[in-house]
Parts: structure tokens; C-alpha cells; sequence
């Protein structure tokens, strides 16, 4: 389980840092945010280095908590009005604290905050988004973002030239319920011990 979230933070670690809880925005030249809509998509993930992983995000309308299910029946919970990042181990019923600060959320959830460049339409997985390079202090990327919010295709470059590709392959608007985003009860809560699994940018 930690091979995998060691890809998801390597191509994590370029992207824009989200607030705790992003204040409704919108306009011709800004993408929505926070998603309108629950969702939930089905990713492929390509670090700049490693192997490819599909992985499927389940959403909630709003600053709500995402759920990012893993191919090891592992998934994670992110909650940005707390900055809680955890990890959920079904199969050892537990659960581990993860640092918030550059988690793979950051390639699925947008910043208010920062700045945007709106370059035109595509398409990705038979939904259309508008492409916006985006900017936050040192940090790029260019996102493709559906009219729901939701960020469609992800892709960014680390400090060594190699680029990072997130893009989705299915996407279903609603589909999710509360209980799927709730902590189970009676998992032994861990504290995170694998510092050199866990990057931070350069």
C-alpha cells in the first residue's frame, strides 16, 4: 500500500496547495470552485517516474471530505475544512494519520486562492472542461476543469523535467453516500512512520 501512495505523492508534489475551505468562485476566466456536483471518476495516474496506476474519487458537492480508492483495496479520506488526510486499511483494520500538506488530494481539489489562466476547451472522457495553466508562488500546472468543477486532467512537470499526467477515464456525476466518506469504527488509528514514502516538493 505504501508503493502506491508513494506515486500518488510523486506526482502529487508539484500542485497547488487547496485552502481549508475554499469559498464558492466562478466566472469565464476562473473554474468553479468547489465542485457543484457529487462525482465519482475514475483516474489514471502517470508519475514522471514509476508505474501507472488507475485509482477511482468519490466527491462530495461542496468543501467536503473525497475518498480516493486505491487498486490494494485501500483508500484515503481528505477533509479540507480540517486538513485531515487518513489512510484506511481494511484488510489490517487500521487506519494512519497522513501529513495534509502535498497528499494526493492536491490533484483532484482546487485552490481559491490561486491564480488562473483560462487556454481554451478540450475534452477528456467524454465530458467537455476548460484548460486553465495555473499558477500558485513556484508551483504549475494546467488543469482541464469540467463545468461541475471537476478537475478532469492534471498534468505538471517536477524539478528534474519529468511530467506528471492525472487524467480521468470515467466520469458519473452523483453516485456517492454519506456513509462511504465516514471513518469505520473500531480500526486501530496509526501514526505515519514512513517519512521517505512521503515527499514534499523540492
Amino acid at each position: 500500500m505504501f508503493a502506491l501512495a508513494a506515486v500518488l505523492l510523486a506526482a502529487a508534489s508539484p500542485a497547488p496547495a487547496p485552502l481549508p475551505v475554499p469559498s464558492s468562485s466562478t466566472g469565464p476566466d476562473r473554474p468553479p470552485i468547489p465542485p457543484t456536483r457529487d462525482a465519482v471518476l475514475g483516474y489514471r495516474l502517470q508519475p514522471g517516474i514509476g508505474e501507472s496506476i488507475r485509482a477511482r474519487v468519490s466527491l462530495q458537492s461542496g468543501a467536503k471530505t473525497l475518498r480516493l480508492d486505491l487498486p490494494d483495496l485501500t483508500y484515503m479520506l481528505a477533509t479540507p475544512a480540517t486538513h485531515s488526510l487518513v489512510m484506511v486499511v481494511p484488510l489490517e483494520r487500521t487506519t494512519v494519520d497522513l501529513p495534509w500538506s502535498d497528499g494526493p488530494q492536491m490533484l483532484f481539489l482546487l485552490d481559491d486562492a490561486a491564480r488562473y489562466t483560462r487556454k481554451g476547451d478540450s475534452t477528456v472522457a467524454g465530458q467537455k472542461c476548460t484548460v486553465f495553466d495555473v499558477q500558485q508562488g513556484a508551483k504549475q500546472a494546467t488543469v482541464c476543469v469540467s463545468p461541475e468543477g471537476l478537475v478532469l486532467r492534471h498534468q505538471s512537470t517536477d524539478d528534474t523535467g519529468r511530467r506528471n499526467l492525472v487524467e480521468a477515464y470515467a466520469v458519473q456525476l452523483g453516485g456517492t453516500t454519506d456513509a462511504e466518506f465516514k471513518l469505520p469504527s473500531g480500526f486501530e488509528r496509526l501514526q505515519p512512520s514512513l517519512p521517505p514514502l512521503l515527499p514534499g516538493p523540492r
